[in-house]
């Protein structure tokens, strides 16, 4: 397994099984928690609202705030599922080096 920097202290390896979960949970939760930015930047990017505050504006007017977290779920799972991978690879390039 990886070492984590908390088990590196302890010379414990951290097993590969509790990176993938680690890496998962948190990607997973910072995919969730930056979903309504995603989505402004979305609408800017297609066209559908010149800035932010714009994209903000008719977020808002389509669907109210839960038009923010449109797509939350999906984009949740996908976070989650590269961070199953980013978080071990990264913690055994920490171990290697």
């Amino acid at each position: 397994g990886a070492k984590s920097r908390g088990a590196a202290c302890s010379g414990e390896e951290l097993p590969v099984h509790e990176a993938i979960l680690i890496g998962g949970v948190s990607q997973g939760c910072a995919g969730f928690a930056t979903n309504p930015i995603d989505v402004l930047k979305t609408r800017v990017q297609a066209g559908v609202a010149g800035s932010a505050s714009e994209a903000f504006r008719s977020a808002l007017h389509d669907g109210g705030l839960p038009a923010l977290m449109r797509g939350a779920l999906t984009r949740t799972a996908w976070v989650a599922l590269q961070g199953c991978v980013y978080y071990p690879v990264y913690e055994l390039a920490l171990a290697t080096l």
